[in-house]
Order: C-alpha cells, then sequence, then structure tokens
C-alpha cells in the first residue's frame, strides 16, 4: 500500500475535524461556531495525540471541550504557573468551566430552568 500523499491526508484531516465539529454542535448547541471550530481543529491535529485522534478519551467530545474552556476561558493557565500544581488549579477553576458547558448544552430557542 503506497503512503497518501499529503493533499490525501490534510482532505482526511478536514474530513475528521468536520466530523468532530458536528459532533460538538449537537452536544453543544449553544457553543459559539467560531469556538467549536477552534476546538474541532485543535483536538483533530494530526499527529498530535489530543483526544479528537485518539482513542483514549472515554467522551473525546466532553474531554476536548473541557480542555478548550479551561484554556481559554479561566485563568487555569495563570493559576498553574502561581501554584504549581496542576489539581489545585483544576478545582479553583472547574465551578466555571461546569457553567461553561451547561449554557453551551442549552439548545437555543428553549428557556433555562431556574432554581
Amino acid at each position: 500500500m503506497e503512503p497518501l500523499k499529503e493533499s490525501e491526508t490534510s482532505l482526511e484531516s478536514q474530513e475528521i475535524i468536520d466530523r468532530f465539529a458536528a459532533d460538538l454542535r449537537e452536544r453543544f448547541p449553544s457553543c459559539p461556531e467560531s469556538e467549536i471550530m477552534a476546538i474541532a481543529r485543535h483536538a483533530c491535529a494530526p499527529g498530535s495525540g489530543r483526544v479528537g485522534t485518539s482513542t483514549t478519551a472515554e467522551d473525546p467530545i466532553r474531554a476536548a471541550v473541557v480542555a478548550y474552556i479551561r484554556h481559554q476561558h479561566t485563568d487555569y493557565d495563570d493559576q498553574l504557573a502561581v501554584n504549581r500544581n496542576r489539581q489545585s488549579a483544576r478545582d479553583l477553576i472547574m465551578p466555571l468551566i461546569h457553567e461553561t458547558l451547561r449554557k453551551w448544552q442549552i439548545v437555543p430557542g428553549t428557556r433555562e430552568l431556574e432554581f
């Protein structure tokens, strides 16, 4: 079997990204489209070993979204630099991650339940 040409590899990579993005849209319908594509491209980078190209994550879609929120919507990286303790930094930002996940899972046009 001949190795794939670069154009075939990039086409295959784009198909993986597109499928991952479609799954993201289905599970997180209120996530902005620009963030859907950023998550999909990052998670599915060829040869990266990230969740989009790996079979090790139990739920690769959720793992990619949580990682994206952690690094793009919280001060996790700053906390990590100060605390140097990954688990402590993650514990500090977990409420914000859960809140963002909840917001992104709301189907547009429906009302949130108030407690």
